[in-house]
């Protein structure tokens, strides 16, 4: 049996299905196919996961609102949009969004 489903894990990435998936968790898929399949650890798990993901994404956000602001206050003391662009790794076309 475990023969069986490593070469159906080999199988889709070999077929490009669920690949990226398949790489990152093939061990998680392999122990769950082997247990028994338990829906209420699944739903703790998928909630666990969406969690760690919008925790990541909101970070994210908070970083992206954190340059934007100093960026904001570059430009109001006197820095040039090029310079600005340079010092927060901020495309300059973004950064002249802030002048007006």
């Amino acid at each position: 049996m475990q023969d069986a489903i490593a070469g159906a894990i080999d199988f889709c990435v070999a077929n490009g299905i669920l690949v990226e998936y398949l790489e990152t968790n093939s061990s998680e898929v392999r122990n769950m196919i082997f247990t028994e399949f338990n829906l209420e650890e699944a739903k703790e798990v998928w909630f666990e996961e969406g969690m760690e993901k919008g925790m990541e994404k909101g970070m994210e956000k908070g970083m992206e609102k954190g340059v934007e602001k100093v960026a904001r206050n570059l430009l109001a003391n006197g820095m040039s949009p090029d310079v600005v662009a340079k010092s927060t790794d901020l495309p300059v076309e973004r950064v002249r969004e802030f002048v007006n």
